[in-house]
């Protein structure tokens, strides 16, 4: 898992949290946002709290799936976590014959 999986891997947990407290803390100031005013208008209070809830509920799943590595089939893993990284390194120079060093390379470390 690289770093910034970690990052925004917590940082969606973060929201899930800050968004699960506003569900169902005291605060009217989340509720003075024009989606969660027009919800409050149209369906009352309660139901503005269940999209708060729904919404931290959904940041919640997503965190965890980026901190747990779940990827959709059709994505390519990183190359670190399968031990692939040698494949886009260069191979160490023999002593005897010299080597001109690229101006690029793949690693990016």
């Amino acid at each position: 898992m690289t770093l910034d999986e970690i990052f925004v891997g917590s940082l969606a947990v973060f929201f899930s949290l800050i968004g699960f407290s506003i569900g169902v803390g005291p605060w009217n100031a989340p509720y003075q946002l024009r989606t969660f005013q027009r919800v409050t208008q149209r369906y009352g209070k309660s139901k503005a709290r269940v999209l708060w809830i729904l919404i931290s509920l959904v940041f919640l799943a997503l965190g965890l799936s980026v901190l747990l590595g779940l990827r959709p089939s059709y994505a390519s893993p990183s190359a670190e976590r399968h031990g692939l990284e040698r494949l886009f390194r260069y191979p160490e120079p023999a002593s005897n014959i010299a080597v001109r060093t690229p101006a690029y390379s793949l690693n990016w470390r």
